[in-house]
């Protein structure tokens, strides 16, 4: 189901160079075993053949499993049917520990919940990216702590370093539920974490990154993170987290289909560094609801909801024998109807996220517009420079070198080959956009395809 919905979106061209398009740059790159470079990074007179590395953005070693096998599939598709099996290995996780916990009634209702659930809609409808990888990590992860599995808890909660630089902060808390239990591998962890975390943020990403020591620190509105307001103005956290409000209603939708009852886990707590450093940042896309900053909070909250219906208590009562009636009555209770309710609360949210799609006839039908897309991706050879319009680029980064057309230099091309603009992206029915074109056409460009506002430019 993961995998028809995004390649599907791919194919009505809803995707786009940010992310899908530079994942599979670097993926084209890494599996012929160069350098993982991004030319649709590139900006402005930064126009080159190879364009930034992946490393002077984020630290993700996982992204080299993408090699062998983009070798094998070299396409872009490759990389969704990945990501759609990474999430739904994450359901199977959380649905087997449900079933083993609950039963296996409340243990597969709580299991579909989170398969349905909106955080990893929101994944699954934008593109890939890395985060797809943590998910089964941290739900393995959690799974292992839980069952007292010290070992496996310690090695997939430090697989999560391997993801993205900012999981450090989330393994230090781990290392702290690990703590009680497990005291030497909880201050590994605790140590582990935060040095990675350091090493990445002071060291790898300054290394490979144009803008200097500390890029990721000094500007929390394009970094991707809120690190660097945490880091120097720590006295506007608290007013960060409430405002604006669309913060709360974040909060409330992680915690609302699991009844509120992942609240009353321990496990809630891993929750808390993605929250901070994306809350206190300057980049209003990662306060809410939109694209897949929640996804990775999507396990932790239903694996959270599992530990607080099964550890559920009654009030004290003077009989003891009494009160483990009412303790099993009301268990008996909370374990029939939570699940339910989670599962009903997912089913009836997908109305509003990516999986309704699968539910509009016009979905499955290609409109004249995207026929039109699909003609001028034909019309581009292979092997050539290519500037594209935002949501054309996924479809040529498998055969071309792309570039982002909006970043291209005044009256230059920088030995750009073809142009392919798609006038209906809103990027271009402004007067920069209507600018950049008659500036392409005075640079020499030639129409070689023209079709329902969907035009290809080449250099004779």
């Amino acid at each position: 189901m993961y995998s028809l919905l995004a390649v599907r979106l791919h194919q009505a061209f809803e995707t786009r160079g940010y992310d899908l398009g530079i994942f599979g740059q670097y993926a084209k790159h890494l599996a012929h075993l160069t350098a993982p470079d991004a030319p649709y990074r590139s900006k402005g007179a930064d126009l080159s053949a190879s364009g930034p590395n992946l490393f002077g953005d984020h630290v993700s070693p996982i992204l080299g499993l993408l090699a062998p096998l983009y070798r094998l599939a070299p396409h872009v598709e490759t990389l969704l049917v990945l990501q759609a099996a990474l999430v739904a290995g994450s359901v199977f996780v959380v649905a087997q520990y449900g079933c083993r916990r609950l039963g296996v009634r409340s243990g597969a209702a709580i299991g579909g919940a989170y398969a349905l659930s909106w955080g990893v809609q929101q994944l699954i409808g934008f593109d890939f990216h890395e985060v797809a990888f943590e998910l089964p990590l941290i739900a393995m992860a959690v799974v292992a702590l839980l069952e007292k599995r010290t070992r496996a808890a310690v090695v997939w909660a430090a697989a999560l370093l391997l993801v993205k630089e900012d999981m450090g902060l989330t393994v230090f808390v781990f290392g702290l539920l690990l703590y009680r239990d497990a005291p030497r591998a909880g201050r590994v962890l605790c140590v582990l974490g935060p040095m990675a975390t350091a090493v990445s943020l002071f060291i790898v990403i300054p290394h490979f990154t144009a803008a200097g020591a500390h890029a990721r620190l000094t500007d929390s509105s394009t970094s991707g993170s809120g690190l660097g307001d945490l880091a120097t103005h720590p006295w506007q956290i608290p007013g960060d987290l409430v405002w604006p409000p669309v913060k709360l209603v974040t909060v409330l939708m992680i915690l609302l289909p699991t009844a509120f009852l992942a609240a009353r886990s321990r496990l809630i707590v891993l929750a808390v560094p993605t929250l901070l450093w994306r809350f206190t940042a300057d980049t209003p896309n990662y306060w809410g609801l939109s694209f897949h900053y929640s996804a990775v909070l999507m396990p932790i909250a239903f694996l959270a909801m599992i530990e607080a219906v099964e550890a559920i208590e009654t009030v004290e009562a003077a009989d003891v024998l009494a009160a483990a009636q009412v303790m099993d009555r009301t268990r008996s209770k909370l374990i029939r109807y939570a699940p339910a309710f989670a599962l009903t609360f997912s089913f009836v949210a997908c109305a509003g996220f990516p999986l309704s799609h699968l539910g509009r006839p016009a979905f499955w039908s290609p409109s004249r517009h995207v026929k039109a897309l699909q003609a001028a991706v034909r019309t581009v050879p292979r092997n050539v420079r290519v500037a594209a319009s935002s949501h054309v680029v996924p479809h040529l980064v498998d055969a071309d070198t792309v570039y982002p057309l909006l970043a291209l230099p005044p009256l230059q091309t920088f030995g750009v080959d073809w142009v392919v603009v798609d006038m209906q992206d809103g990027d271009f029915q402004t007067l920069k956009g209507t600018a950049l074109i008659q500036e392409i056409r005075q640079a020499g460009f030639q129409p070689a395809f023209s079709q329902d506002d969907v035009l290809v430019l080449v250099h004779p």
